[in-house]
């Protein structure tokens, strides 16, 4: 294999050359979707139901200094700081987190920071499946199908307080990582793929979508299968553990709501 040949095969996945101009102008193509999906939602958002309130009220309340507090019962009760109910443990404390350090951030309110934070993850999760793609297969069809397919799943979703648009982000992000590292070689890579599958399961309990999003890594890589396989799954295993007990220690939730 010649030199050339060989730096191909331990390119970046999502890093091409002169990365710096690159980032910069996906950052701005996210801002200019972002503003578009934001432009669509009219500073509406559909909060009726129990996951798209809790959300917002555990959002409310760690904003608050008053934790992870959940300050209702059951959907269409009234919302009493006061007299809080319980604490989060039915979902993830993940999305309440960056919902409320926006609302410190930006001085808004939680219902504000859902929007701005959904509308930038769609637009996220819709040019990080573009790039996916294009860079597996060199098909600008291919992966135009699947931004309109993630895209069009996602912007349903977008339109209330929901855990999704981040977390497939989050494992977008994972599988371009993870598949980089199996390229590469290079550690940092891997550290970095722990960390995503950690902030994966704090946004979302969803075991299944590890699972393929595991697969899909292995898959975009260019290494021996059983080496695939090992590193991808320590990275989730490694990666998922600390949170998942975190959030046992945090709410009492069942471990089962992760798969």
């Amino acid at each position: 294999m010649n030199r050339l040949t060989a730096q191909r095969g331990r390119r970046a996945i999502l890093l091409p050359r002169g990365h710096l101009a690159f980032s910069l102008t996906v950052l701005i193509a996210i801002l200019g979707l972002g503003l578009v999906h934001r432009s669509v939602l009219q500073g509406q958002l559909a909060v009726g139901q129990r996951d798209s309130v809790e959300y917002l009220s555990v959002a409310e309340s760690l904003s608050r200094d008053k934790g992870f507090e959940v300050p209702f019962g059951e959907p269409g009760d009234s919302i009493d700081f006061e007299e809080p109910q319980g604490v989060l443990s039915h979902f993830p404390p993940g999305l309440p987190v960056l919902l409320a350090g926006a609302m410190i951030l930006f001085r808004v309110t939680a219902v504000e920071a859902a929007i701005g934070l959904q509308s930038l993850a769609w637009a996220a999760a819709v040019l990080l499946s573009l790039a996916l793609v294009w860079s597996a297969t060199r098909s600008r069809w291919r992966a135009a199908i699947v931004g309109l397919v993630v895209g069009g799943f996602l912007f349903t979703q977008s339109l209330a307080a929901t855990s999704e648009p981040s977390y497939v982000v989050v494992m977008l992000l994972f599988i371009g990582v993870g598949a980089t590292y199996l390229r590469t070689g290079a550690r940092h890579w891997f550290l970095l793929a722990v960390v995503l599958a950690g902030v994966g399961l704090l946004l979302r309990f969803a075991g299944g979508a590890l699972a393929l999003a595991l697969a899909t890594t292995a898959i975009l890589s260019n290494t021996r299968w059983p080496d695939r396989v090992r590193d991808s799954a320590i990275a989730l295993v490694v990666g998922s553990a600390v949170p998942l007990f975190l959030t046992k220690l945090i709410g009492g939730g069942s471990f089962g709501r992760s798969f």
